[in-house]
């Protein structure tokens, strides 16, 4: 059933993710499959992708694991009579709709080499399977509409409303699907444990495409005129709006953990692009030349169905994301707020900082609680400490220091509450010691001096 394996090198290229939206920020993608005919509706879990081909005529499905690239036009999963389309896969399970049997049916495969095995081939049709894990969900019409059917190793109902359901997705024991209930198209949920079902979104505009992971869910909306990419988190209830570009379309959203990607039509073709969720930043995943498709992830894997070989030629392309450099961080160690600091004497300034690459530090104060600073150094070796002496002659209980890198770009941090510097006294003349406080310390200085003559002309001067 498996195509002969043929050994070729193959190098991952990675990329780095910029906060800038450009060209340049792109990642390098490289090919999973480029075979003649088309190659399009990837899946992927892990390393594996899996997809839809039709380079024999009719839909077959392949796989390839482009980190053990072992056959660099892809290895038949499912070669069987009528077509084979739309696969879904979860660890090592594949799961497809199948119509060789006239109607479409819901099959799987183990990788890598098999059994197969029927899920669903019920009168009607099932179609568009999703799967976590050991469970799988489908479309299916056997009652005169579509619902939502799923098998953990029996088959369940998920959700049989007499309006359609369809495309549905599943994230461990939550189901999402498309559903038209309402007369227009919203996203509803179940806990397939609990058999609770919740809305997720419910208004008057259009969603469909939904995704999941974990406790978010995205979709594409048209709430705005054109379609735009949103999700919700239910775990807090807040809704995300993740991508809104104002005259085009973002579509086919789909989601792994922190990261959102989708269809985007920004441009004159079609490209993938991303969203990070921790840090809410967008970026472009891939704006070649051509189309770029129908994008699928799995924790920083990214693939999608791609035209740059030409417009009648869909491959599989794919980028391996990784995490994003920790954050630049400054933090205000001392002082950090209720210090009293007498003017003219000396103080030790610290800071811990992470992140910076090797720029200097700006050092700076206020006595007026940050309406202004005054700079102390402007370009600071980044060494956690500074001798601050003498201190201002100043008197503000009003007082903060700010530490940034040199240009003010990257980080800064302020002391967090407000300290003191002050002048003493004038009156305190008994203070010889110079602290700006009358104590042993003076009386030992009064002892050295018991006695002794301060006029060097007159030595009667003192009896």
């Amino acid at each position: 059933m498996n195509t002969p394996k043929v050994r070729v090198t193959f190098i991952v290229l990675t990329f780095i993710v910029y906060p800038s939206i450009s060209k340049a920020a792109e990642p390098n993608s490289f090919p999973v499959c480029k075979w003649t005919g088309e190659q399009s509706c990837p899946a992927v879990s892990g390393n594996y992708v899996v997809w839809q081909d039709n380079r024999s005529g009719g839909y077959d499905i392949y796989r390839n694991n482009p980190l053990d690239m072992n056959d660099f036009n892809g290895i038949s999963v499912c070669l069987q009579s009528g077509d084979q389309k739309f696969p879904a896969i979860s660890g090592s399970t594949v799961v497809w709709q199948d119509f060789r049997n006239g109607n479409n049916d819901i099959f799987r495969y183990s990788l890598p080499s098999g059994p197969e095995a029927a899920v669903c081939t019920y009168t009607g049709k099932q179609d568009v399977p999703a799967i976590s894990g050991d469970i799988i969900v489908w479309r299916d019409n056997r009652n005169g509409n579509y619902d939502i059917f799923g098998y953990d190793g029996s088959e369940f109902e998920i959700c049989t409303d007499a309006a359609a359901q369809s495309y549905p997705a599943i994230s461990g024991n939550m189901v999402v699907w498309q559903d038209a209930r309402n007369g227009g198209m919203d996203i509803y949920r179940k806990n397939i444990s609990t058999g609770q079902e919740y809305e997720v979104c419910v208004s008057s505009s259009w969603k469909q495409n939904a995704a999941i992971s974990g406790n978010v869910v995205v979709w594409q909306d048209n709430r705005n005129g054109d379609d735009d990419i949103y999700g919700k988190n239910f775990a807090t209830g807040e809704e995300m709006e993740i991508c809104k570009y104002a005259g085009s379309w973002q579509v086919c959203p789909a989601i792994s953990g922190d990261i959102v990607v989708w269809e985007d039509q920004r441009g004159i073709n079609s490209d993938i692009y991303g969203y990070r969720i921790s840090t809410h930043t967008v970026f472009p995943i891939c704006t070649l030349a051509g189309d770029q498709k129908n994008p699928a992830i799995d924790g920083n894997f990214v693939v999608w169905e791609d035209y740059r070989n030409g417009s009648s030629n869909a491959d599989i392309y794919g980028v391996y994301i990784p995490e994003p450099a920790a954050p630049s961080t400054i933090t205000v160690l001392d002082p950090n707020g209720g210090e009293m600091l007498l003017s003219g004497s000396q103080y030790t300034i610290r800071w811990e900082s992470s992140g910076l690459g090797g720029s200097n530090v700006k050092l700076e104060y206020s006595t007026d609680n940050g309406a202004g600073y005054i700079t102390i150094d402007a370009n600071l070796p980044d060494s956690g400490s500074y001798l601050w002496q003498p201190l201002p002659t100043v008197d503000s209980n009003q007082c903060l220091i700010k530490i940034s890198d040199k240009n003010g770009t990257i980080a800064s941090d302020t002391s967090n509450y407000l300290f003191a510097i002050f002048e003493c006294d004038a009156s305190l003349t008994a203070d010889l010691s110079g602290d700006c406080k009358v104590d042993f310390a003076d009386f030992a200085l009064f002892g050295d001096q018991w006695l002794a003559c301060g006029n060097p002309h007159d030595p009667n001067w003192c009896p």
